[in-house]
């Protein structure tokens, strides 16, 4: 997915969830209730416990947009894009 496509499906979509939760499976829980009410952006964040491997797992289902805020450092862009991030 280009850069364009990313943000024409965030501007299509026009609100994203940005999800602060207490573990993994919360956080894909809570992602696949929202893409299942229609919101297909999803935001993670950081502040998740183990956030690679919420996205990790939601990378397996199909057509969901996945970013991952609260990144602060340089390697957290390399690990979170490695994880499926997407913005």
């Amino acid at each position: 997915m280009s850069r364009a496509d990313v943000l024409a499906a965030l501007a299509a979509q026009r609100v994203v969830p940005v999800l602060r939760t207490a573990d993994v499976e919360d956080a894909v829980a809570t992602a696949r209730a929202c893409a299942a009410a229609g919101l297909r952006a999803i935001e993670l964040t950081r502040t998740t416990p183990d956030v690679e491997r919420a996205l990790e797992a939601l990378c397996e289902d199909e057509g969901l947009l996945l970013g991952l805020g609260t990144v602060l450092h340089a390697d957290q862009v390399a690990a979170a894009a490695a994880a499926g991030a997407r913005f």
